[in-house]
């Protein structure tokens, strides 16, 4: 009897034990709804995302129309409805209304406070601005005609430097917009290139801007171009003035786009589009601005201001 009843009480233990490990595993799994904020929040416009990585009851988002890195805190109430339009919004390539905290953030990523169906105006304009064509890959960088000469190729790099419509000093965001207007410059004055998109793996991309700010993006575009050298050899360079004074080589480029002031941050894919490519989202969709007036809008609301790690109200190209 005594036998048994021990038999019974291990068993007893063994099924107590097996459940509470199965309820601990379930709420890693399945982050519960416990946070209620009352933070100021402000909303921040419609965005198309293509990513959602998860981790630590936290979900990065990543979006088409800003390299800006979004996060939802999974523990705040409501998250789980705001991930599922996030996700459904993703499989059917629309945007969706996005609110954030006027003063929360992770570093420079914008913390989520709400997630909407984004308005009629907004899933139309979307539809308009990117095309579901893929544009003509080039294929090959001997595609694009190089400059004559490093001379005339550092020339082009500072007449862009010096563009005064250009807002280099504001990281944040803008770089398919500053891109465009590189490519005016260097089109105005007979030279060619392409346009270099690299994306963010589940990890993003990450420059330093200052001992205090660590600037993630979900993407990065700048320039290429190429030029021939003192002996007649063509090389490559990227432009890209946020970044650096002089044109530099793409692996320099690559390793700026993943600094260590964000660990893990690294590239998961490139893409070399032909340079009437505004903006390009993962999926192959993309935006194009011809006449240059998204570039000049977006140019214009983000003219005065420096750094990064922190958010301004949406580009007019969103």
């Amino acid at each position: 009897m005594k036998k048994t009843l021990t038999y019974l009480f291990v068993l007893l233990m063994g099924i107590g034990y097996t459940f509470v490990a199965c309820n601990k595993e379930n709420k890693s799994e399945t982050p519960v709804e416990t946070i209620v904020r009352t933070d100021s929040t402000r909303d921040f416009g419609s965005l198309t995302p293509t990513t959602v990585n998860v981790s630590n009851n936290r979900a990065n988002i990543y979006f088409v129309q800003t390299p800006l890195v979004f996060t939802l805190d999974l523990r705040e109430k409501g998250s789980k409805q705001y991930l599922d339009l996030i996700n459904t919004a993703i499989k059917k390539d629309i945007p969706v209304a996005i609110s954030i905290y006027k003063h929360g953030g992770i570093g420079s990523m914008l913390e989520i406070a709400g997630v909407k169906d984004a308005p009629l105006q907004a899933l139309e304009k979307f539809a308009v601005d990117y095309s579901p064509k893929k544009p003509l890959l080039i294929s090959k960088e001997e595609d694009i005609v190089p400059i004559p000469t490093e001379a005339l190729m550092n020339l082009m790099f500072t007449a862009c430097q010096s563009d005064p419509v250009q807002t280099f000093a504001y990281k944040a965001d803008g770089c398919y917009a500053r891109a465009h207007e590189m490519r005016k410059v260097l089109e105005d004055n007979g030279y060619a290139c392409g346009k270099l998109f690299i994306y963010a793996s589940s990890s993003p991309l990450a420059v330093s801007v200052s001992s205090s700010c660590c600037q993630t993006w979900s993407f990065h575009v700048a320039p290429l171009v190429r030029f021939y050298d003192a002996s007649g050899v063509a090389q490559v360079r990227i432009f890209d003035p946020s970044l650096f004074s002089t044109p530099v080589t793409k692996d320099q480029w690559f390793a700026a786009c993943k600094s260590s002031c964000f660990p893990g941050a690294n590239i998961g894919s490139t893409f070399l589009a032909q340079p009437y490519v505004y903006n390009r989202a993962t999926n192959g969709s993309i935006a194009r601005d011809n006449n240059y007036s998204k570039t000049q809008c977006t140019l214009n609301a983000y003219a005065g201001y420096s750094g990064g790690c922190f958010s301004l109200p949406g580009a007019c190209s969103w």
